[in-house]
């Protein structure tokens, strides 16, 4: 995930018909690939949850749901502002605000495998 955000980044200068086309199709593989990762870690969680069932655990993954739907909220705000248009004008402030999307998700990334995983499952998770 982090390395199709990178490579967003990266071709947030380009100016080219083919590398902003290539910008265009980065961008909807990258929300491609979250929303398939959400709905993956979601339906596991969900089953987990399902099978143990604990206050303090359920306080955590209402956390967890909570700032996912408000980063995947983020990241469609960011998609509806920045068409192809809007970037090739302003690339700075594109890749400003894609890149503090992209600090959080490195962010959350580190407190799932820090924290969030072993808080619920007992140890770490791979992703």
């Amino acid at each position: 995930m982090t390395q199709l955000a990178d490579a967003i980044l990266n071709l947030a200068t380009a100016g080219s018909p083919a590398e902003i086309a290539l910008l265009q199709s980065t961008r909807i593989e990258f929300s491609r690939l979250i929303a398939d990762h959400c709905a993956v870690e979601t339906a596991y969680l969900q089953k987990h949850q399902a099978q143990n069932n604990h206050p303090q655990k359920a306080a955590l993954m209402r956390k967890f749901y909570g700032d996912l739907l408000a980063w995947r909220g983020a990241l469609m705000e960011c998609n509806a502002n920045w068409p192809a248009k809007n970037i090739v004008e302003n690339p700075a402030g594109f890749r400003a605000v894609f890149g503090q999307l992209v600090k959080q998700l490195r962010d959350r990334i580190q407190w799932e495998e820090r924290e969030f995983y072993p808080a619920i499952f007992g140890t770490p998770q791979p992703r």
